[in-house]
């Protein structure tokens, strides 16, 4: 069955917090929950509702909790249950984005660390990500931290004649 792609919901997520705080710049992901492949219908448009709200707000940071949630409903259109969440997740967002440390010309950083590549827009992989949903650069992975560079790009972001979510 055809599925809405994790990145995709990242972004998703990403948006609404960005609705509630749009002054904010997005500093990190945080504590994500995919519980759910998010089925896409072939009867008509997916319906996800995001819900989004402030868990702690300082002059420094703010917290938003997003949920992605979506009825579940039998094929002939009843409700079977509601408000079913599908992806969670906090973001982190603050006043200014805080760059990681810039990698030394041998790959080495004050914080050591391996320098990745996106797994998923690699030729072979198992799971195939493209277009939009190229976002994530410069990824470390280290014993203490992990950082990545992450745009959302105009030519990604979710228009109002997009996909057919709600």
């Amino acid at each position: 069955l055809p599925t809405l792609p994790g990145a995709f919901l990242i972004m998703m997520i990403a948006e609404a917090a960005l609705e509630l705080r749009p002054d904010l710049k997005i500093t990190a992901f945080e504590d994500a929950a995919f519980r759910r492949f998010v089925r896409l219908r072939k009867d008509g448009p997916t319906k996800l509702r995001l819900n989004a709200s402030i868990v702690s707000e300082t002059g420094e940071s703010t917290l938003i909790r997003v949920q992605a949630v979506s009825d579940f409903t039998h094929k002939s259109g009843q409700v079977l249950q509601k408000d079913v969440v599908q992806t969670e997740m906090s973001v982190r967002m603050g006043p200014a984005l805080h760059r990681a440390r810039a990698l030394s010309a041998n790959g080495s950083s004050r914080s050591k660390g391996r320098v990745l590549s996106d797994p998923y827009v690699m030729q072979g992989s198992p799971v195939h990500l493209n277009g939009p949903f190229r976002t994530l650069t410069n990824i470390v992975v280290g014993e203490r931290n992990r950082s990545a560079e992450y745009r959302l790009t105009e030519k990604s972001r979710i228009g109002s004649g997009g996909l057919g979510f709600l």
